[in-house]
């Protein structure tokens, strides 16, 4: 068995996220985005795929961002008609982005044809309308994190949580070899990284994540003079007025009050 993966965008680029892949049974499209940014993105996206839209099986979309899914709308006016499958999310994200993008296209498409006409040239016709991608919603076909799905012969699917926007998620593709599913490693695993400067918020869910417990008795941090006041704890109950302080008063839990001094930059 052989597996085909053909990059037509997000390749030596950040935009235009779309990857063909052909196997013995199937076609299909990982993402199909939209390119953006300058002339020459115009001129990819108003190219012909490389295969008959009609040809392929169905789209995996890894989430809503225009820049994945934002040629979704020309696929299918130009003959795709099978599913689309996503995240819940994702399709009640792309229901409202993919007609707001089309709505662009057109007005995009009459301050173009404006500007031409005044110079003799002929109209520029949108890339898409915004009927066109209304006629996208009826494909889309939520799946929830986690749950496989088999959109062809020979073809498993996954949505992990990406943690990227709201439904993004990592798409993981089985394709069995002769009836036997076989995972084969087109990337290398992630390496421990060396000393850092930075860390990569935990993308899990918040209920997922295990939970850290903070001492409200210890001393809050002191201010050091370069990043503004911190709290200072005042040591007397009635405490004297430093120059640059402010007393506030605080609600205890039972309706006592006690007052607590801040540093206040001058």
């Amino acid at each position: 068995m052989s597996v085909t993966l053909t990059f037509l965008g997000g390749a030596r680029e950040v935009t235009g996220s779309c990857i063909l892949v052909q196997t013995a049974s199937n076609r299909f499209l990982v993402d199909c985005g939209m390119f953006q940014g300058g002339v020459e993105s115009d001129r990819k996206n108003a190219r012909r795929m490389p295969v008959p839209p009609g040809s392929i099986d169905f789209v995996l979309s890894s989430h809503a961002h225009i820049d994945h899914s934002g040629l979704l709308p020309k696929l299918v006016r130009d003959g795709f008609r099978g599913p689309i499958h996503c995240t819940p999310a994702t399709a009640d994200l792309l229901g409202v982005m993919l007609p707001d993008a089309g709505h662009i296209q057109e007005k995009e498409s009459e301050w173009q044809t404006r500007k031409r006409e005044r110079g003799g040239k002929a109209e520029v016709p949108p890339l898409y309308t915004e009927a066109d991608a209304l006629a996208v919603l009826p494909a889309l076909r939520p799946v929830p994190y986690g749950k496989i799905v088999r959109p062809g012969p020979g073809v498993s699917a996954a949505f992990l949580d990406a943690g990227h926007i709201l439904g993004s998620a990592i798409v993981i593709v089985t394709v069995a070899d002769d009836g036997k599913e076989k995972k084969t490693r087109l990337l290398r695993g992630p390496r421990p990284p060396g000393v850092a400067d930075r860390a990569r918020p935990d993308p899990r869910p918040a209920g997922r994540r295990p939970r850290h417990r903070i001492d409200l008795r210890q001393p809050a941090p002191q201010g050091d003079g370069r990043h503004g006041g911190g709290v200072r704890p005042c040591r007397r109950r009635h405490a004297p007025q430093e120059e640059g302080e402010r007393r506030h008063p605080v609600v205890r839990r039972g309706g006592g009050r006690r007052t607590s001094c801040t540093s206040s930059p001058t």
